[in-house]
């Protein structure tokens, strides 16, 4: 308890303009709650509680962690612990994403982030046709069209 901090995937268009995104957050200081949320072009498609810990409840805990984000035409996918939620999105359908941002971070003025963070991107660099570059801002960045 009182570790803070968030982690994001953004997906966005060659205008940078926001395709979809999922994160998960957790801001709260004294007790153990955090958020998995989803967004698409609109805002806010699902915010989902959950408690993060080394127990089953938390779908992060180490050796597991799966989540996917998936787009296809003007349909996203979002998978979030063995269910997936799906939203079609017309003005969506001929954007191809440009842009992939990952982004970790702290929240307020808390400095008890993360302590252990394991990285699999083999699928990422597999399906994507342009190099990746990480900025010393922290963010991950595809360069070019994709």
């Amino acid at each position: 308890m009182g570790q803070t901090g968030l982690q994001q995937v953004l997906l966005t268009d060659e205008s940078d303009k926001l395709i979809a995104g999922y994160g998960m957050y957790k801001s709260d200081k004294v007790g153990n709650t955090a958020h998995v949320i989803t967004w698409v072009p609109d805002g806010e498609f699902k915010d989902i509680l959950f408690t993060p810990s080394v127990y089953v409840e938390n779908p992060f805990r180490v050796n597991h962690g799966e989540c996917d984000l998936l787009k296809e035409g003007s349909k996203l996918r979002f998978h979030y612990y063995g269910s997936y939620y799906s939203i079609n999105v017309p003005e969506i359908e001929n954007k191809k994403v440009t842009y992939i941002y990952v982004v970790l971070g702290d929240w307020g003025d808390s400095e008890k982030y993360m302590s252990i963070i394991r990285w699999v991107i083999f699928m990422l660099i597999k399906i994507m046709s342009r190099p990746i570059k990480i900025y010393q801002t922290g963010i991950l960045r595809q360069r070019g069209g994709g």
